[in-house]
């Protein structure tokens, strides 16, 4: 959504974005749903209740099912701002409950903005409904819709078994990458926790920097939550500063490159402590991937 001419994050949202959209013709797209009512509008409505609740959730579910988007409650279909009073309780209540029978629940953030009136409180209410992880999401009626342009489809069949299809690879591939971690845990409490005690070399090929490349590789659909991907790239930032030095170690020992130690003794004892420093700060980076990206991983 960074092409749109509105912000992704939902408090980013206020009363001068939804004026542009209206100012700049905003048109609803496959990122942007305007919707009047965030309840069920009984003197101007020719669906039953039942049918506009779903209708909210295949938008939901459509947005999950493809790459996320906006709704925007209290919006005309021309953009014109239908500020409406704020319930007795909680909005995003209001929201989840669309959604609470979708299998799997998209996952949404939801905020609201104030009409800048004298009058009664009236308010827009703002929902990012984020990418699924796991798709194809259906709506309590086992229904799949998908966002295309600026409206929601129905998937065909070979729409759901390619979903189904790319679901079974992310989760193997996130396997995968669950593996290497757990791998790593190994090798750090057998090693590093006690790494100074000898002046050897350092033991950069215990990191299997090459497998983490091809993990992270095959977990692409991780980059579309922003927390994740940072901390992705700060991990694969330190790899490759490990791999550096483990090319900058090896220069030293052919003699390619001038030894600025007086002996190989001194010159080990630095490397492991660089390479010590360099494998705390990766183990710490991999402990906030799992928290972020909800691995299966039991934090050591």
């Amino acid at each position: 959504m960074e092409s749109q001419l509105f912000p992704t994050e939902v408090l980013e949202w206020t009363w001068e974005t939804i004026e542009s959209l209206r100012e700049n013709e905003q048109e609803e797209n496959r990122y942007l749903e305007y919707k009047a009512h965030l309840h069920y509008p009984e003197d101007e409505n020719d669906k039953s209740k039942t049918e506009w609740r779903h209708n909210i959730e295949a938008e939901i579910t459509a947005f999950a099912n493809a790459n996320g988007g906006i709704l925007l409650f209290g919006v005309g279909d021309d953009r014109t701002p239908i500020p409406f009073e704020p319930p007795e309780h909680d909005v995003a209540r209001t929201v989840n409950q669309f959604i609470q029978n979708s299998t799997p629940v998209p996952q949404v953030d939801v905020s609201t903005m104030r009409a800048p009136t004298d009058e009664v409180d009236r308010i827009i209410v703002v929902v990012r409904v984020h990418e699924a992880t796991r798709k194809p999401v259906m709506t309590s009626k086992s229904a799949c819709y998908v966002r295309i342009t600026e409206s929601k489809h129905p998937m065909s069949r070979e729409q759901i078994e390619s979903m189904f299809v790319e679901a079974d690879r992310r989760q193997q591939a996130v396997r995968q990458l669950e593996m290497e971690i757990e791998q790593f845990l190994d090798i750090y409490e057998e090693t590093f926790d006690d790494y100074l005690l000898t002046d050897a070399p350092p033991d950069y090929y215990l990191i299997n920097k090459i497998d983490f490349y091809r993990v992270f590789q095959e977990n692409t659909h991780l980059y579309s939550d922003e927390e994740v991907s940072q901390n992705i790239r700060n991990i694969l930032s330190e790899l490759r500063k490990i791999e550096l030095g483990e090319r900058y170690e090896r220069r030293l020992k052919d003699g390619e490159v001038p030894n600025p130690f007086e002996d190989s003794k001194r010159k080990n004892v630095a490397g492991r402590q660089e390479l010590e420093r360099q494998v705390n700060r990766l183990k710490n980076m991999i402990l906030q991937l799992i928290e972020s990206a909800d691995l299966d991983v039991e934090p050591r």
